[in-house]
This record gives C-alpha cells, sequence and structure tokens, in this order.
C-alpha cells in the first residue's frame, strides 16, 4: 500500500510557490550581521511573534517564513504526535533556523532542540536568529556537524550566494541532490565534520532524542542508517524529507524492516520529487 501511495502520488518542487508578501512584514535593522539583511516579526504558527532576520530582497520561500505557514504541517503533526512539553527535537539540517525557533517554542522551557548544520553561512544567520529570541536561547543547541552514518570528514557542496534560499540546498558530494545539476552551478566545495547519531548518543553528546526531523538534500539514508540503534532501542518519532523515487525506496523500507510505519505528510505539486514522510514505530 505505501509504495502504490509513493508512485501514485504527484511530484512536488522543493521550494514553495510564491506567495504575496504580507503588508509591512519586513523591517529594516541595522543591526544585522548583513548588509542585505532585514529583521521581521512571523506573524502566524508556532512560531508567531518570533523574530528573525533575512536577506533582502527576501526570497519567495522565507517570505512563507514570515507569514508563519512554511510546512506548517510539520509542527502541525509534532504537536498531534507529542505531548510537546520537555521533549527533545533534534533539527537535522536546521538551515537560518525558523523551524528550530518554532521547536523551541514547542517543546518549553524543560525542553532542547539540537540544531545540526554543517553550512557555515547558514549558521551565521542561524545564531543571529536564535540571539534575537533570548527567551528560547538556553533551549538550543547548536551543532556544527553534517549526520550521517558515521564519523569522518566529508566534502559538502554550498551555495557561493550567502543571501537567498540556494543556501537550503546544501549537500553531502556523494549523494544524488534532488534539483538539476544547473541548479547548483553556482555551488562550491568546503570539508566539514560529519558524525552519527548513534555515535553522539554513545558518546553522552546528545540528549536522548523525541523527535527526529530530517532534511538533508539526498543524504537521508545515510542519516537514518547512522541511527539504526537508536531507532530500534529508544524508537524516536520521525519527520523526513524524501527527494528522490530511489531514496523513498531505501528509507521507507529500512524504517518498514525495523517496525516502523510511515505516512506521507505533503507532497509537492511540480517537477521534483519531494514527499514529507511521518515515520512512528509500532509496537
Amino acid at each position: 500500500i505505501l509504495i502504490d501511495k509513493i508512485w501514485s502520488a504527484s511530484p512536488k518542487s522543493l521550494y514553495t510557490k510564491l506567495r504575496s508578501f504580507a503588508t509591512g512584514a519586513l523591517a529594516k535593522s541595522g543591526s544585522a550581521g548583513s548588509a542585505h539583511s532585514a529583521l521581521v516579526t512571523i506573524s502566524s504558527g508556532f512560531a508567531k511573534g518570533l523574530h528573525m532576520y533575512m536577506p533582502v530582497p527576501t526570497p519567495p520561500t522565507y517570505e512563507v517564513m514570515v507569514e508563519g505557514t512554511y510546512e506548517h504541517y510539520i509542527t502541525e503533526k509534532i504537536v498531534e504526535k507529542m505531548q510537546p512539553g520537555g521533549k527533545v527535537i533534534c533539527d537535522i539540517g536546521a538551515h537560518i533556523g525558523y523551524q528550530t525557533l518554532a521547536f523551541a517554542n514547542i517543546v518549553g522551557d524543560q525542553g532542547k532542540v539540537v540544531a545540526f548544520e554543517p553550512n557555515l553561512n547558514n549558521i551565521a544567520w542561524l545564531t543571529k536568529n536564535i540571539d534575537r529570541n533570548p527567551a528560547l536561547k538556553n533551549r538550543i543547541i547548536v551543532r556544527s556537524e553534517a549526520v550521517s552514518d558515521k564519523t569522518e570528514q566529508l566534502t559538502f557542496n554550498i551555495s557561493k550566494n550567502t543571501d537567498d534560499a540556494t543556501t537550503s540546498g546544501g549537500y553531502i558530494a556523494n549523494v544524488t541532490p534532488p534539483l538539476p545539476d544547473s541548479s547548483y552551478e553556482q555551488f562550491s566545495t568546503v570539508t566539514v565534520q560529519a558524525t552519527s547519531i548513534d555515535e553522539l548518543l554513545a558518546q553522552g553528546e546528545l540528549p536522548v532524542p523525541d523527535l527526529l526531523k530530517i532534511d538533508v538534500e539526498g543524504a537521508e539514508y545515510s542519516v537514518v542508517i547512522g541511527a539504526k540503534n537508536t531507532l530500534t532501542t529508544l524508537k524516536p518519532k520521525l519527520i523526513i524529507e524524501i527527494h528522490t523515487i530511489p531514496m523513498m525506496l531505501y528509507v521507507s523500507d529500512f524504517l518498514k524492516s525495523i517496525g516502523y510505519a510511515i505516512e506521507i505528510l505533503d507532497e509537492k505539486d511540480n517537477s521534483i520529487f519531494t514527499k514529507v514522510i511521518y515515520a512512528e514505530y509500532q509496537s
């Protein structure tokens, strides 16, 4: 049944469709770290009232963040499936921090969000955005590693443009990224440190996670393989953005083999296969 749903569902592009920008949402601020940044206030959703620095001009994907509707099905599912207070969420692929901040709002003072982001340009934005919301700062741990199946140094491809939505498309060099080759023409390579969820837990460097959110541009299978012991013993819930049909098959087959049931949360409606799944261990 799952495979039938996967193949019959319509494809979806990586980026959200252009939405009209809320009037007056941007408020310029000279304190931002970029010469072309602005301070915004999120207008709705689980990040409502939080403040973020964003590039100017603001990319369409970021405009939806300002509205508070960006990938709303993720936070809605978390609140539906967990008693949120005091939980630990790993945000694997944290980008500039929109979901990290929303998750921090959800988990409350007794919870933690561990934000993994290997792109140093994104970390600069992420750190500024966390600092701009001091009430949430103690709930968030930022880690600069890529998450994979083992500890090693990896080649990582990143966008040369630090002020647009392409910074969300960074990917480990040995995976198949979701976009056409032409989308990566302005990317360059850097070396990043990789780690695995299992190893971090074994070393006592990670609080026990209740949920892993994984958005890693083609490295999804490596992340779940590197968390196999965690998944089979601690059974955290999963939300994974998956970018290709083969990757959907690899990930779904693996998760089913260790007792997880899968639900498709969202599927996009353009030319690029992208689906977001929710997975939960079935006793």
